[in-house]
């Protein structure tokens, strides 16, 4: 398998699901494999602190998961008053999605970091470069 353009790849030109749903809403959510951001609202604002991937699984699984019992202390704390959403992958494995989008995350646009990904997965995606 090659690896998608760092530039050019499916991720980025996707687009976010608008608008944003509430987590305890998952049941909203595609049944498709993916990539989903967890966040707030601030007015109309989305700003996410989390992305995550539906890889081996759904979106809705994932979603369901973060809201029954997340992992991640922040999310289990906040679930009622948090926002989702989602972009599916079809052609893009999400795994690859998911690093891609936190790389660019982390290296580009450092005021959309996701401070509630406490695991570096976008290194396996820049590193294949190595």
């Amino acid at each position: 398998m090659t690896s998608p353009s760092k530039t050019t790849g499916s991720v980025n030109r996707a687009s976010w699901s608008s608008p944003p749903v509430r987590l305890s809403q998952y049941l909203l959510t595609p049944d498709r494999h993916g990539v989903y951001e967890i966040g707030v609202l601030s007015g109309v604002s989305f700003i996410p602190r989390y992305l995550g991937r539906a890889w081996k699984t759904t979106i809705r699984d994932r979603l369901y998961t973060h809201y029954r019992a997340s992992h991640n202390p922040a999310i289990r704390q906040m679930r009622e008053t948090l926002y989702c959403r989602w972009i599916t992958t079809e052609r893009l494995p999400a795994n690859v999605a998911e690093s891609f989008l936190l790389g660019v995350s982390s290296s580009l646009d450092l005021e959309k970091t996701y401070p509630w990904n406490r695991r570096m997965e976008w290194k396996a995606y820049w590193d294949q470069d190595s």
